[in-house]
């Protein structure tokens, strides 16, 4: 079992910053980040931090920001009084890539047709 990685404020907007310009230039898939971006992402943190966070660990930080973020944009009664700095650069990366149920469908994708039941 791999060790817990210490994230703090600035690793976390360095992945987040990272990721949302890759974003902007278009080095995702459908289906999320290519592996390039995700080791391009680890190398710089790893780097400009001196420390030695694993895949493992920065996918599973990303998918805490991710649940976080999902959390304030769809209750954000709750968030109100609570800070969450990287909210905006978070919806940047994650808003129209979330499938969220049987029925949901991406925002890039036109849907004309009702699902049938099976």
């Amino acid at each position: 079992m791999c060790n817990r990685a210490h994230w703090t404020p600035s690793h976390d907007s360095f992945a987040v910053g990272f990721l949302v310009e890759q974003k902007k230039l278009r080095h995702f898939l459908d289906n999320g980040l290519k592996k390039e971006v995700w080791k391009k992402c680890l190398d710089e943190l790893n780097k400009r931090f001196d420390i030695s966070v694993t895949p493992t660990q920065l996918k599973s930080r990303m998918t805490d920001l991710q649940k976080r973020y999902r959390i304030a944009h769809h209750e954000a009664k709750i968030w109100w009084r609570t800070p969450f700095p990287l909210y905006d650069e978070l919806g940047i990366l994650y808003d129209g890539s979330l499938a969220e149920g049987k029925r949901e469908m991406s925002s890039s994708v036109s849907f004309t047709q009702p699902l049938t039941e099976e």
